[in-house]
């Protein structure tokens, strides 16, 4: 694979709206297996979706300049 990428998580995100959709890879570091990266969501995958919300919501919010979409 381009990016060695072989375990982690993906998170998805309830939607405020109907046009609005956020997920997340979460992905471990180089070496580490799926077991790797279930013993650490089993030791903080609650903050990690609590971190995650967080951000999520934030970037909800950001300010978006309408004439850079268009």
């Amino acid at each position: 694979m381009k990016h060695d990428v072989f375990a982690g998580y993906s998170i998805s995100f309830k939607a405020i709206t109907s046009r609005s959709k956020g997920a997340i890879a979460l992905t471990v570091r180089e070496g580490l297996d799926q077991a790797g990266a279930d013993a650490i969501w089993k030791e903080h995958g609650n903050d990690i979706i609590l971190m995650n919300n967080v951000a999520h919501l934030k970037i909800l919010t950001l300010p978006i300049c309408v004439s850079d979409v268009l």
